[in-house]
């Protein structure tokens, strides 16, 4: 068995955050749909997150962002019920859990993606204003009202509000769906295509 490992040059989300300068609405939307992505390539190979939050994402200094620490991760079971993992909940970041897995339940991409839309929620507030992941959609509704006149920013919180339902089954089908409506937001801010990674 071997590891390989990249040496990341560049601060944490969570830091990124605290330290500014801020960022512009394009910039943050880059940021989440490669942490998107990341998620999208551990979900299609049969592993959960299960803490998806600022601290454990990484920001090179060349721009590429790196979604990190799987020490909770789970692999889907093949051939299970459900197909899903039970999830680690000495594990979990309070803030950034979904609600079935605050629950203690069993858990899939979906649960992630909730996590990932609470990340994405407190890079654009600029700050974690809720404690229990289950305020977020509350946190966003909030900030929804101080954006009105953002059209990009709204385009992102209702993605984000999608990742907020309460079923699983009614996010997104996957992190990749959910990438692609940000691709289309971030043209929309450009005025051009994201650069290759």
């Amino acid at each position: 068995m071997a590891l390989f490992l990249d040496l990341v040059e560049g601060p944490s989300l969570d830091a990124r955050i605290r330290q500014g300068p801020p960022l512009d609405d394009a910039a943050r939307v880059d940021i989440a749909i490669q942490m998107a992505l990341g998620l999208q390539w551990a979900h299609a190979f049969g592993v959960v997150h299960q803490d998806v939050k600022p601290a454990n994402v990484l920001v090179g200094r060349d721009g590429v962002v790196r979604v990190s620490d799987f020490g909770v991760a789970a692999a889907l079971r093949r051939g299970a019920p459900t197909g899903e993992p039970t999830v680690t909940v000495a594990g979990m970041s309070r803030a950034w859990c979904s609600p079935e897995q605050h629950r203690g339940e069993r858990v899939g991409p979906a649960s992630d993606q909730w996590s990932w839309a609470a990340s994405v929620l407190q890079l654009f507030v600029g700050d974690l204003t809720w404690d229990d992941g289950r305020d977020a959609p509350l946190a966003l509704a909030l900030h929804a009202r101080r954006t009105k006149g953002a059209p990009g920013a709204r385009a992102v919180l209702d993605v984000l509000r999608r990742c907020f339902r309460e079923a699983p089954e009614d996010r997104f089908a996957s992190m990749r769906e959910a990438a692609l409506r940000l691709v289309e937001i971030h043209r929309g801010l450009r005025g051009e295509p994201l650069p290759p990674r």
